[in-house]
């Protein structure tokens, strides 16, 4: 019996890892009642998007990669973003900040391509320690001086406070005695913390999420409100 009960146990192990891997048990997906209003986050790596399948789907926002860096254009920034805006999506764009780059110069990239519109979500820039950033680290004072200019150019430009997309560990060694107010927290594994006393404002619980009109994985995102505070976070144009 004991022998039966491992090997039974083994198996609901294995299946729940399996579900999770291919994207179709979220061991963290937060309440739909709490957390009414849903979204995604995507890039060229999620390759065409039907995104009137995706809206069919009950996503209502979508972060959509903008620009990395000083001259990196995501080739499906375009197509994305007209999309999201055609199927009724409220479209927020993001760009990957890179260390030792110009602030001026990321931000004359980021402004030339998203446009100024009414009705999108606040700019988002994404600060982690990955791919350019894990070989090319700078001093801590010298980043927030350089990213207190990025931020503050974005402000001025598209006027919405931006949303800070990090994790914990970056806004540990790199976000403290910054005031921020918007972050966008990842956590897949549990619930979302406040970062730096700062509450958080979007949550990215999963990157192996499973949306309609979308062929692969998905990074799945909650607004931390209803649909009316949903609503006053948009641009009035």
């Amino acid at each position: 019996m004991r022998r039966l009960l491992v090997i039974t146990g083994a198996f609901v192990v294995l299946l729940l890892a399996a579900s999770w891997f291919l994207g179709f048990w979220i061991p963290n997906e937060p309440s739909k009642i709490v957390y009414p209003v849903r979204g995604i986050d995507v890039s060229h790596h999620q390759g065409d998007i039907n995104w009137k399948e995706v809206a069919a789907s009950g996503i209502q926002f979508a972060y959509i990669k903008a620009t990395e860096g000083a001259d990196f254009k995501d080739v499906d920034f375009d197509d994305n973003w007209n999309g999201a805006r055609a199927a009724k999506i409220v479209p927020g764009a993001y760009h990957f900040y890179t260390f030792g780059t110009p602030a001026h110069t990321q931000a004359n990239n980021f402004t030339a391509v998203v446009p100024q519109e009414n009705r999108i979500l606040p700019p988002a820039i994404d600060l982690e320690i990955s791919g350019y950033n894990v070989t090319h680290s700078v001093p801590v004072t010298e980043f927030q001086s350089d990213f207190a200019i990025f931020f503050g150019i974005l402000q001025a430009v598209y006027h919405q406070t931006p949303a800070i997309y990090t994790t914990r560990e970056f806004a540990t060694q790199y976000l403290n005695g910054m005031p921020f107010e918007r972050f966008w927290v990842r956590e897949i594994v549990k619930g979302p913390a406040i970062v730096n006393g700062q509450p958080w404002i979007f949550w990215q619980f999963s990157e192996r999420g499973r949306v309609r009109g979308i062929s692969g994985y998905a990074d799945m995102d909650v607004f931390r409100g209803d649909r009316a505070e949903f609503e006053t976070l948009q641009s009035k144009r």
